[in-house]
Protein backbone atom coordinates (compact mmCIF):
# COMPACT_ATOMS: atom_id res chain seq x y z
CA UNK A 1 0.00 0.00 0.00
CA UNK A 2 2.77 2.74 0.58
CA UNK A 3 4.01 2.22 -2.90
CA UNK A 4 0.54 3.25 -3.90
CA UNK A 5 0.74 6.27 -2.06
CA UNK A 6 4.01 6.76 -3.25
CA UNK A 7 2.91 6.35 -7.16
CA UNK A 8 4.20 3.00 -7.36
CA UNK A 9 2.99 -0.16 -8.03
CA UNK A 10 1.27 -2.46 -5.13
CA UNK A 11 4.43 -3.72 -3.28
CA UNK A 12 4.84 -4.14 0.45
CA UNK A 13 7.95 -2.53 2.19
CA UNK A 14 10.53 -4.96 2.90
CA UNK A 15 12.18 -5.04 6.36
CA UNK A 16 15.35 -2.64 4.81
CA UNK A 17 13.28 -0.15 3.89
CA UNK A 18 10.79 -0.48 6.77
CA UNK A 19 14.02 -0.43 9.82
CA UNK A 20 14.68 3.39 9.01
CA UNK A 21 11.36 5.03 9.10
CA UNK A 22 10.75 2.63 12.68
CA UNK A 23 14.33 4.60 13.90
CA UNK A 24 13.24 7.94 12.71
CA UNK A 25 9.39 7.25 14.84
CA UNK A 26 12.01 6.02 17.66
CA UNK A 27 13.66 9.18 17.32
CA UNK A 28 10.35 11.19 17.58
CA UNK A 29 9.47 8.94 20.63
CA UNK A 30 12.35 9.83 22.85
CA UNK A 31 11.77 13.68 22.02
CA UNK A 32 8.45 13.64 23.13
CA UNK A 33 9.78 11.31 26.48
CA UNK A 34 12.11 13.94 26.86
CA UNK A 35 9.77 16.94 26.46
CA UNK A 36 7.06 14.84 28.65
CA UNK A 37 9.92 14.58 31.52
CA UNK A 38 10.56 18.23 31.99
CA UNK A 39 7.49 19.31 32.66
CA UNK A 40 8.05 16.96 35.82
CA UNK A 41 4.65 15.68 35.77
CA UNK A 42 3.63 12.27 35.38
CA UNK A 43 3.57 10.63 32.16
CA UNK A 44 0.80 8.38 30.82
CA UNK A 45 3.00 5.85 29.11
CA UNK A 46 -0.69 4.40 26.86
CA UNK A 47 -0.32 7.87 24.97
CA UNK A 48 2.89 8.19 24.47
CA UNK A 49 3.41 4.37 23.16
CA UNK A 50 0.13 4.17 21.42
CA UNK A 51 1.08 7.21 19.50
CA UNK A 52 4.69 6.03 18.37
CA UNK A 53 2.70 2.63 17.29
CA UNK A 54 -0.14 3.96 15.67
CA UNK A 55 2.60 6.32 13.54
CA UNK A 56 5.16 3.54 12.66
CA UNK A 57 1.69 1.46 11.52
CA UNK A 58 0.29 4.46 9.48
CA UNK A 59 3.71 5.42 7.93
CA UNK A 60 4.83 2.08 7.10
CA UNK A 61 2.16 0.43 5.98
CA UNK A 62 0.02 3.96 4.16
CA UNK A 63 2.82 6.09 3.75
CA UNK A 64 0.99 8.69 5.63
CA UNK A 65 2.77 10.70 8.51
CA UNK A 66 0.30 11.88 10.86
CA UNK A 67 2.42 12.87 14.23
CA UNK A 68 -0.23 11.69 16.29
CA UNK A 69 0.94 12.78 19.60
CA UNK A 70 1.53 16.60 18.65
CA UNK A 71 -1.38 16.54 16.49
CA UNK A 72 -4.80 14.52 18.11
CA UNK A 73 -6.85 16.38 16.14
CA UNK A 74 -5.91 14.32 13.19
CA UNK A 75 -9.02 12.55 11.70
CA UNK A 76 -7.52 9.55 11.65
CA UNK A 77 -6.06 9.66 15.11
CA UNK A 78 -10.09 10.94 16.25
CA UNK A 79 -11.42 8.07 14.29
CA UNK A 80 -8.39 5.26 15.27
CA UNK A 81 -9.23 6.29 18.92
CA UNK A 82 -13.25 5.41 18.37
CA UNK A 83 -12.58 2.53 16.87
CA UNK A 84 -10.82 1.03 19.97
CA UNK A 85 -12.47 2.56 22.53
CA UNK A 86 -14.23 -0.47 24.47
CA UNK A 87 -18.18 0.47 25.37
CA UNK A 88 -20.48 -2.46 26.06
CA UNK A 89 -23.03 -0.60 23.74
CA UNK A 90 -21.16 0.22 20.58
CA UNK A 91 -23.19 -1.46 18.24
CA UNK A 92 -20.10 -2.93 16.59
CA UNK A 93 -19.61 -5.21 19.87
CA UNK A 94 -23.46 -5.92 20.38
CA UNK A 95 -23.99 -7.13 16.66
CA UNK A 96 -22.40 -10.29 16.83
CA UNK A 97 -23.36 -11.08 20.55
CA UNK A 98 -26.94 -10.28 19.28
CA UNK A 99 -26.52 -12.43 16.36
CA UNK A 100 -25.26 -15.26 18.65
CA UNK A 101 -28.32 -14.49 21.38
CA UNK A 102 -30.66 -14.79 18.79
CA UNK A 103 -29.28 -17.79 17.10
CA UNK A 104 -29.49 -19.90 20.08
CA UNK A 105 -33.68 -19.33 20.23
CA UNK A 106 -34.37 -19.76 16.34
Amino acid sequence: MVAIAKGGTEAELTEDEMFPIIGQYGDVLVRNLRKEAEKSEPITMKDIFGAYSMDVITSTSFGVNIDSLNNPQDPFVKNAKKLFRFDFLNPLFLSPLLGVMLSEHF
